[in-house]
C-alpha cells in the first residue's frame, strides 16, 4: 500500500513481467499534492515454486519505505 499521509492509503496492483519478476503499481499521479511526504510500505513478500512442488515462501513485514518528492 502507498501511504502518503496518516489519514490516506492507495492500494495498487501487481503484473507479471518475465519469468519470477512482478511489477507493482498505484493509482496515484506525480502530481498529487498529497505526496509532499509518505511512505510505502510493503506488508507481506510471498514468493512461490510455479511447479506447485513446494509451499510458497512468505517474509512477514512491514517494510517502511520514506518517499519525497524531488527538490
Amino acid at each position: 500500500m502507498l501511504r502518503p499521509d496518516r489519514h490516506t492509503v492507495f492500494f495498487g496492483g501487481v503484473r507479471r513481467e518475465g519469468e519470477a519478476c512482478f511489477r507493482t503499481f498505484f493509482p496515484v499521479g506525480v502530481t498529487d499534492l498529497r505526496l509532499s511526504e509518505g511512505s510505502l510500505q510493503v506488508m507481506e513478500l510471498i514468493g512461490w515454486d510455479p511447479s506447485g512442488r513446494t509451499e510458497p515462501l512468505r517474509l512477514p513485514g512491514p517494510w517502511r519505505i520514506a518517499l519525497a518528492p524531488d527538490p
